[in-house]
């Protein structure tokens, strides 16, 4: 199986070619799985667009690592106390233990890889104690 993306960039805007759902979350986040075209077995690889100020949940998993890389804007990751900027270019990878939550600076592109493939093992503050 073959599945492509390109990330060329038009009016400066990056153009995703591929197949397959796309969810819009209520901030303006886009999240392109992208795991299932490519019938992934141990990782589950996801594109996502988020609009400036946008920002994902605290949270933290049971066993799923994950992996970000900024492809285009800049995403501020808040990692238990400390607060971290990636750039276009830069990335970050976080064990499953460590909360973590992400607010785009700017509108942004993030590949984000989690590993292993684990569905829904996220787990948020209130349903840890916190």
């Amino acid at each position: 199986m073959y599945s492509k993306i390109d990330g060329t960039t038009t009016d400066g805007t990056i153009v995703f070619d591929y197949y397959g759902d796309i969810v819009e979350e209520d901030d303006g986040r886009v999240v392109k799985p992208l795991g299932d075209e490519f019938e992934t077995q141990q990782m589950q690889p996801m594109l996502w667009r988020f609009p400036a100020g946008a920002a994902g949940n605290m949270h933290k998993h049971e066993v799923q690592e994950e992996f970000y890389h900024v492809i285009e804007g800049e995403l501020e990751v808040d990692i238990e106390d400390e607060s971290l900027t990636l750039g276009a270019g830069e990335s970050l990878y976080v064990s499953p233990e460590v909360w973590r939550k992400t607010v785009a600076s700017e509108d942004s592109v993030v590949l984000i890889i989690g590993a292993p493939k684990a569905g829904e093992d996220g787990i948020r503050p209130d349903e840890d104690g916190k």
